[in-house]
């Protein structure tokens, strides 16, 4: 059985504000969209699979850190999240709290009871919502740390990404794609230019593509990784770990006649394996793209081995290719979904991934 809901977003769904911090308890109100993620399902608790795909699967890592979700859920299984697509932190409190006020005087309204007032179109139309933060209760602290230092709660994950995906910020040129990397990489700035050259516009533009990849994948992994070092829910004296499985999607599938290759977010010279094109294949949904045995084997492949994870916390079933447990270490194959579903050596971009690494370790230094 799957159940979908709906949880509040922007202004609605992460606000936060002095007055409504002294409400709360002084818990913090800001995320309340994450709050809507969880409910009261009934049932066994173990058997309840999370699943989430692009800001989805942000939740789902959230949940995964998050102490006042322990015992809720007993799988999870991300893909592509949009939300952990980059290595970043999240906003404080009391910078949410500052976007809130901020958002109140735009509107006109000196306190909370006079943005109350205010009609909800208007307040969602305000530049409102500073996204997940750090709020001392659902979010204790940066998931980053809770993560590295194994205290997220111990449930068997399955996450990947697309080939062709990238959050990476477009530059109009190459003077701005420098400026881009001086702004968020700081003092690692030279690091990520000498792993993503540019020497051109063109070039820096491909360039600002393929490092939104790499870091896309590097963060999926890498959550892989990380959860693979956690031990189970279970007894303390039960030293098993936790089950990690990775993929990563580089089929391209059919294009409909006359439509440019793209996904959600646009067309791209890149490819066509886009970001949100999985889902498609996930659910059995074709729509309009005229699919061929290939696709409908792919479909076939990848709905089998995610009702076995949902079902059993292990993607693997009879008459499917083995699926190998990631570690990052010593174990790194990953399933490829291509033109055939089979598990390879994780594709190997040393010095990038090896970039996305050292800037990860100095943003969860403490």
């Amino acid at each position: 059985m799957i159940v979908t809901f709906n949880y509040r977003l922007g202004a609605m769904g992460f606000f936060s504000h002095p007055e409504l911090t002294k409400e709360s308890d002084g818990r913090g109100a800001g995320n309340l969209g994450l709050m809507d993620s969880i409910a009261a399902f009934g049932g066994d608790p173990r058997l309840v699979t999370i699943f989430g795909e692009s800001a989805g699967a942000g939740r789902v890592a959230n949940l995964q850190a998050s102490p006042r979700a322990k015992g809720l859920f007993g799988r999870e299984l991300g893909e592509s999240s949009a939300e952990h697509g980059t290595i970043g932190r999240l906003n404080t409190l009391a910078d949410a709290e500052a976007a809130g006020v901020r958002l109140a005087d735009s509107l006109g309204a000196k306190s909370l009871a006079e943005l109350r007032a205010k009609p909800a179109a208007e307040v969602m139309r305000g530049r409102g919502g500073a996204g997940l933060i750090v709020d001392g209760w659902w979010v204790p602290e940066e998931p980053s740390l809770v993560f590295n230092s194994s205290r997220q709660n111990g449930v068997a994950v399955l996450a990947g990404s697309n080939r062709d995906e990238s959050f990476g910020t477009a530059p109009k040129d190459l003077a701005g794609y420098v400026e881009n990397a001086k702004r968020k990489y700081g003092d690692q700035a030279a690091l990520y230019l000498r792993a993503y050259p540019a020497s051109t516009d063109e070039h820096a533009k491909d360039a600002a593509f393929f490092s939104g990849r790499d870091e896309m994948a590097f963060v999926m992994r890498n959550w892989a990784r990380l959860q693979a070092q956690v031990p189970t829910n279970r007894k303390k004296s039960d030293p098993a770990k936790t089950k990690a499985y990775v993929y990563l999607f580089t089929h391209q599938p059919p294009q409909v006649p006359g439509a440019k290759a793209g996904g959600l977010f646009g067309p791209t010279v890149h490819g066509s394996a886009t970001h949100t094109t999985e889902l498609a294949y996930v659910f059995d949904v074709p729509g309009r793209s005229p699919w061929t045995e290939v696709d409908h084997q792919l479909s076939d492949a990848m709905g089998s081995y995610w009702v076995n994870f949902a079902t059993h916390g292990d993607p693997n079933g009879k008459g499917l290719p083995l699926w190998p447990v990631y570690d990052g270490a010593t174990h790194k194959a990953v399933m490829l979904f291509g033109d055939k579903t089979e598990a390879e050596a994780a594709p190997r971009n040393d010095a990038q991934l090896a970039f996305f690494q050292a800037y990860y370790d100095t943003l969860t230094a403490r």
